[in-house]
């Protein structure tokens, strides 16, 4: 997120109190939620630094932004090691002073000639990898206007931040939940590492799309929550996510707890989540039994475990017997017969009238051998055995 300040901005060369000022009125915002967010402040000055732990350390919630939401202020070499849910960043720079290159890189481009440009880079990194679900870069002038590095990373952001990619607005509104679960996607580390390889489709019409690919495709049209296509070098995996409301989507009149609650799907959405698995598509089901503490961790884990298990298991049971024949063909446990063409083990090649009664190995399968030796029945031989038993 890119917060940019209207207005006068009290500031000087290395303090902004405009934005200290933001970031206080945001967090006392955050006291006021049910399960506030943990959060850091990350500046590149330790003057500000010392402004901003004046401005909380003086309030009368101070003791609240200690406890509830974890706070802490740092600076970009002071971060390392420290995580918060969100981190906002105050970068001080306004159009009357700005020395951010001071303290980061001129230039990305052939910095790792220069030990100086390193550390400024490593600072730069670390800075930029502490927020586990959002940052919010405060910022006095417009992201055009900060040069160096500093401007190359916020307009990267800043790209990122502009590229259309679905909104609340595209979920289902007679289902609240998944704006919530769209909310809780965007949030995940999964979500956060991939972001630029994933594209997430609300209210996908998954059965319209189906039925164009495959014209023998004879289900109904169905609809689901969220298509999440996620394109690797590999390939790419789709993975449907669902949010199954108790009242919609469980048998009636059931006892249903956290280790049954699969058991009583409806037999609706268990046809229907077979068929888009015939399909090849993942699935991931979010309900009130499989949520957690913390949506948005176990929604992530499961999105790396589900990927993983994937590649894990890319290889699939033809591409696996086809690697079995190989071998077995190189190490000589098997070879392909002449006649039938089949890859068959070595001992099926066995045959005993070989070599003068010794036994050898033939170039046809002994199953191709006692076809070939037995005597063939004209037509009109066995309709003459049909007609005489009849």
């Amino acid at each position: 997120m890119l917060i940019k300040l209207t207005g006068e901005i009290v500031s000087t060369r290395s303090t902004n109190e405009t934005e200290a000022n933001y970031i206080l009125e945001r967090c006392i915002e955050f006291l006021e939620d049910e399960n506030p967010p943990s959060v850091g402040i990350i500046t590149p000055y330790t003057e500000q630094q010392t402004l901003l732990s004046k401005l909380f350390s003086n309030h009368s919630h101070y003791q609240e932004f200690k406890s509830k939401l974890k706070l802490k202020i740092m600076t970009f070499d002071s971060c390392q090691g420290e995580e918060r849910n969100i981190i906002f960043y105050s970068m001080v720079a306004s159009k009357e002073s700005d020395t951010l290159n001071y303290i980061f890189p001129v230039s990305l481009d052939d910095a790792q000639e220069l030990v100086e440009s390193k550390l400024k880079i490593q600072r730069l990194n670390v800075g930029f990898s502490r927020a586990q679900e959002m940052i919010s870069f405060v910022l006095s002038k417009p992201v055009s206007e900060f040069k160096g590095s500093i401007g190359q990373a916020l307009r990267h952001y800043e790209l990122v931040l502009n590229t259309q990619k679905a909104s609340r607005d595209d979920t289902d509104p007679l289902s609240p939940m998944e704006s919530k679960v769209l909310d809780w996607l965007y949030a995940c580390e999964f979500y956060q590492q991939y972001e630029e390889d994933l594209e997430v489709l609300p209210q996908f019409p998954i059965g319209d799309y189906l039925r164009q690919l495959d014209p023998t495709y004879k289900h109904p049209a169905y609809k689901v929550d969220f298509l999440l296509s996620y394109t690797t070098d590999s390939g790419t995996i789709h993975i449907v996510i669902e949010y199954d409301g108790f009242e919609y989507h469980f048998k009636k009149d059931a006892e249903i707890d956290i280790g049954n609650h699969e058991r009583y799907l409806t037999d609706s959405d268990i046809e229907r989540q077979l068929t888009l698995e015939s399909y090849g598509y993942k699935f991931i089901r979010i309900n009130r039994f499989n949520l957690g503490k913390d949506p948005v961790k176990t929604l992530s884990d499961r999105l790396f475990r589900m990927v993983d298990s994937h590649f894990q298991d890319n290889t699939n049971a033809v591409v696996r017997d086809l690697q079995n024949q190989a071998s077995s063909l190189i190490n000589k446990t098997a070879k392909q017969c002449s006649a039938c063409q089949q890859i068959k083990e070595h001992k099926e090649f066995f045959d005993p009238n070989l070599k003068n009664g010794a036994g050898g190995y033939g170039r046809n399968c002994l199953a191709c051998k006692d076809s070939a030796s037995k005597p063939k029945v004209s037509s009109g031989v066995r309709k003459f055995r049909k007609r005489r038993w009849r």
